[in-house]
Order: C-alpha cells, then structure tokens, then sequence
C-alpha cells in the first residue's frame, strides 16, 4: 500500500462499501444468492473487485480453492499454454521450462489444454496487436497476481456490488466517488458491453469455461448470473 491521497481516498472508498449495512445484512437478507459483495466487481479483463476489498458468505469461501494451492494450479496451466514461467532461471516461456517440485502433481487433461492454447490466441486484434493483453501476468493471474482472481474464481460466484456510479479506476483525484450512499445491486447484465472493448477471447466466456473446468471441473449452473454477465464471442 502506497500512501498518497488518492490511496487515501481508494481506502475509504472501499472500507465504506464492504462495512456498509446493505454488503452484510442487505445482501443477506434481499439478495441471499448474492455472495460476494465489494464496492464496484468488474466483468473485464478478468473477475475482480477494486483493490481486492470484499466481503463473502463462508459457504462460498469453503468451496474455494486455498490460496497457495491455487495460485500454483493456475501457474501451472498458464505455463503449460505458454504464458508463465515456472522459474525465473529457466525454460524459454512456452511451457518447456524444468517444473519445480511443487507443481509436480498437477497435470492438465490434453483436450483442455488443447482448448486453451486455441482460446488464448483468439481475438488477438488486427496483426496481433492485442496480444500484449494475453501476457500481462495482472490480467492472466500469474504469480503474486493470482491473489486478485482467487474470490471470483469458482463458478459457483455471484457477485453483487453497493456503489451507484463508481466503475472501478484506481486514480481518485477527489473525493466525487468517495462519499456516496450505498445501493446494493446485482451485477447486471449490460456491464459486459459497458466493459467488452474488443478483449481477447481468453477473457470472455470460453476462456473463463477453460479455468473453471481446470481448477474446479465445474461450470455455473444454468441459473447462473455469469451467463449473462460473460458474453459468448461470436
């Protein structure tokens, strides 16, 4: 955490959202599928919530999976698709590195891996120019970064948010967004063309099927919210 005014403002923004009446109490009450509640919850580049501040149902957390052996789990997939090395002294970023010991009991089923290497290189812009997208580690979730993907990841989520008009960026030059009532909603549905600005298809639904069938071997029920939320790519 890096203090600045604008952190500053960021901090408050969130703490007031995730102790607010309407993500505890509220949520339980008027929307009890609702189970994790923050400030604002983005739908792209990947599920999140700014700053990673959220309250959650323990029911949900319980179905998670814990931290580290997640992160790991989720390198080991992006390092066998190409995308994350193992190691910082080795391997040549195409899934070739020697794996260390601790991801040596993870394996990814070949037909899976067949369809995220075919996602991952899917809507990558004119000549490619968005695959810059597809290797920024925060967005793909590797290393530190997974941490900021973790609350969202099962396919069982159903994210709900209390600020009215905040829409996620982090440089808050004034206190506009910072005092606000909140209101608690479930996310709806025409945020994802609010949001989808031609992102590569590994960020829309089928690259999301990908690490739910990977890390869980689920998908969201046919009543889910993220079916509305991701749109398929046509």
């Amino acid at each position: 955490y890096t203090v600045n005014d604008s952190n500053n403002r960021l901090r408050r923004l969130m703490m007031t959202a995730v102790t607010s009446d309407e993500c505890n109490q509220q949520a339980a009450q008027r929307m009890p599928e609702c189970n994790v509640c923050s400030a604002h919850f983005s739908v792209y580049p990947f599920y999140s919530t700014t700053g990673n501040f959220f309250v959650a149902q323990c029911s949900y957390i319980r179905r998670l999976l814990p931290p580290d052996y997640y992160q790991r789990k989720k390198e080991y997939l992006l390092y066998r698709m190409g995308t994350f090395n193992l190691t910082d002294d080795g391997g040549d970023g195409h899934g070739n590195a020697p794996i260390p010991p601790q991801y040596s009991n993870f394996t990814v089923p070949q037909d899976l891996l067949d369809e995220a290497k075919y996602v991952i290189t899917q809507n990558l812009g004119r000549n490619g120019n968005q695959r810059w997208m597809v290797s920024r580690q925060s967005w793909i979730g590797g290393g530190r970064n997974a941490m900021e993907h973790w609350v969202h990841s099962h396919p069982a989520v159903q994210p709900c948010d209390v600020h009215p008009t905040y829409r996620g960026t982090y440089k808050l030059r004034n206190d506009t967004f910072v005092k606000f009532e909140p209101s608690l909603e479930r996310v709806p549905s025409d945020r994802t063309s609010e949001y989808n600005k031609g992102f590569p298809m590994w960020f829309q639904l089928p690259g999301r099927v990908v690490e739910w069938r990977y890390l869980y071997d689920e998908i969201p029920s046919n009543s889910s919210w993220l079916w509305t939320l991701t749109k398929p790519v046509n």
